[in-house]
């Protein structure tokens, strides 16, 4: 498992976004491979599966949060 309680995986999750709007996101995904590699089971599949999404999300530049909070404009699912 990645993480050992919920503590944990809330304070990697924080990180995680500060990393996206930084405009980090092969750094955020290099660290989730990081994960994989000591996980397994349904665990791994549904990292596997997340880090799959933020990959195709960041080849079709669909992660330029960075970009995105320069020019002041909402992200996230509820922005609309």
């Amino acid at each position: 498992m990645a993480f050992h309680d919920e503590k944990e995986r809330q304070d990697w999750f924080k990180k995680a976004r500060k990393i996206l709007k930084k405009g980090n996101a092969l750094t955020l995904i290099k660290q989730m491979d990081e994960f994989i590699i000591k996980t397994t089971g349904e665990s791994c599949k549904t990292m596997v599966s997340q880090r799959d999404y933020l990959l195709r999300a960041y080849r079709e530049g669909r992660l330029n949060y960075a970009k995105i909070l320069l020019e002041n404009l909402p992200i996230g699912s509820g922005a609309f």
